[in-house]
């Protein structure tokens, strides 16, 4: 995909810690693609590499082929509020932390055939450029499945189950965490 004749671009990255309930900001460098690849209801996906550790000074050093492939999601429709469209990308990424805990406390306690794993990701904001709104980033999940697809999306939040590898374990994770919550969360 050619991205590592993209320019790099300084980035801030917003990471969520859930147990201590806080965000945790660093600086890095990233690649992200000017062309969308794919696009949800909501969001729209772009290629990106992003280096690993914090903004380095010796840009001819860096190799950019070897770094770990991601994908930035942006939102579709605009809010009217600007402040509430950027907020939206920290949701998500808070959201996606604390579904993790529950992940962990339901593969502890009920040890399930395929644990639930969730997809670390965080929010990036372009440093010096302004235009893009934050956005939401985690890693690629490349290659395919016995049926040669890639991701697989087990439900949805508007009552979506999947009809073809029939898995139980995504539906009880997602009572797990509606019970364990008290009812106030379901992943």
């Amino acid at each position: 995909h050619q991205l590592e004749t993209c320019p790099a671009r300084r980035v801030r990255r917003h990471r969520y810690d859930a147990v201590a309930m806080e965000w945790r900001v660093d600086e890095s460098l990233a690649k992200v693609a000017d062309a969308v690849f794919d696009e949800g209801a909501m969001r729209r996906c772009y290629r990106a590499k992003k280096l690993s550790f914090g903004y380095v000074k010796r840009f001819h050093a860096l190799e950019w082929k070897k770094a770990p492939n991601f994908v930035v999601k942006e939102y579709k429709a605009p809010l009217e509020n600007d402040e509430e469209k950027d907020l939206r990308a920290f949701d998500d990424v808070r959201l996606q932390a604390e579904a993790a805990l529950y992940a962990a406390r339901f593969n502890t306690e009920l040890r399930p055939p395929k644990p639930i794993h969730m997809i670390a990701c965080c929010v990036l904001e372009l440093i010096d450029d302004p235009s893009w709104p934050p956005l939401c980033a985690e890693r690629y999940i490349d290659g395919n499945d016995a049926f040669g697809r890639g991701f697989v999306k087990h439900n949805s939040n508007s009552g979506y189950v999947d009809g073809v590898e029939h898995r139980q374990t995504p539906q009880a994770f997602s009572a797990h965490s509606f019970y364990a919550s008290g009812g106030d969360i379901m992943v």
